[in-house]
């Protein structure tokens, strides 16, 4: 199972015990300056292996905080679903706007940060870079409007760096253990240069762990199975002519299971905030619920 698996990568990165590996994997990408730099981590919606069944309701990004308040949401997608950056921008916005409650000034916001890994699909086809950062800027002049947000989109499939003489920066190896971190794992050989990083050896480490998890492994493939077998009902429902009906279902589907998640999460006295975010529905239907 690759790392671009979005429950493969939080299991990885997105626990309690891997906050250091996370820490060093978003200074590599981040590159702040020395002072600046991500020295503690607080994880927002952390994995645990001990209820990890539970994620299948809940969104699989990583989120988290650091100890100067600025605010960061890491995603994985082996291929983007259509409309992926208008999808990325919205979150962005939520997760700002999130920030405060009724009342506090906007001084207080900090700074917010969204970082999209791809595995399989080109999200920008006319920009040869495998990292792109984007942020609020003067069309002509260039100057930026502040630094409140900003987007960054790491795209594996431009990623040609194979030999380890290669990696030579950080994000550089990084980006070589997610591309092809599953392939060094079943072949027992890692580049050295991945292997001279500490945090990048207690990545390995965590990734042979989580995949020698027989139990957590089935659930993965029982996942991948479900997926594969609704790509295929979609595809015959197509050759059909029954793909709106199909369509139709699952939206109804989709509302009821959101509807009960919400029910459930309201018993034990959850903020509306976060049952909002988790479940997507709005405030009026959180209203209704209650």
């Amino acid at each position: 199972m690759r790392l671009v698996n979005d429950k493969m990568f939080k299991a990885v990165f997105g626990s309690e015990s891997s906050k250091e590996i996370l820490v060093a994997l978003l200074n590599a990408i981040l590159d702040y300056p020395e002072e600046s730099k991500i020295t503690e981590l607080t994880l927002l919606n952390p994995f645990s292996q001990d209820n990890y069944a539970l994620d299948k309701t809940v969104i699989m990004d990583v989120k988290a905080k650091d100890k100067q308040g600025r605010s960061y949401n890491i995603e994985v997608q082996v291929v983007p679903p259509i409309a992926y950056v208008n999808r990325v921008v919205y979150y962005l916005a939520k997760l700002l706007g999130g920030q405060l409650q009724t009342g506090e000034d906007y001084k207080q916001l900090a700074k917010t940060i969204s970082i999209s890994i791809i595995g399989d699909k080109e999200v920008f086809h006319d920009m040869d870079d495998f990292h792109n950062i984007f942020r609020y800027k003067h069309i002509e002049n260039n100057r930026e409007l502040g630094d409140m947000t900003e987007i960054h989109f790491i795209e594996l499939t431009k990623f040609v760096k194979t030999r380890s003489e290669e990696l030579k920066t950080k994000l550089d190896k990084w980006v070589s253990f997610l591309k092809f971190g599953d392939k060094y794992r079943e072949s027992g050989y890692y580049p050295e240069e991945l292997k001279k990083e500490k945090e990048i050896s207690m990545a390995i480490e965590q990734f042979g762990k989580i995949s020698a998890d027989e139990k957590f492994m089935y659930y993965l493939m029982d996942i991948e199975k479900a997926n594969r077998d609704q790509i295929s009902a979609i595809v015959y429902a197509r050759d059909e002519g029954k793909l709106e009906g199909i369509f139709e279902g699952e939206r109804k589907g989709k509302l009821e299971a959101k509807l009960a998640i919400a029910a459930q999460m309201m018993a034990k006295k959850l903020p509306a905030s976060l049952i909002m975010e988790v479940t997507g529905l709005s405030q009026e239907d959180i209203n209704k619920i209650n």
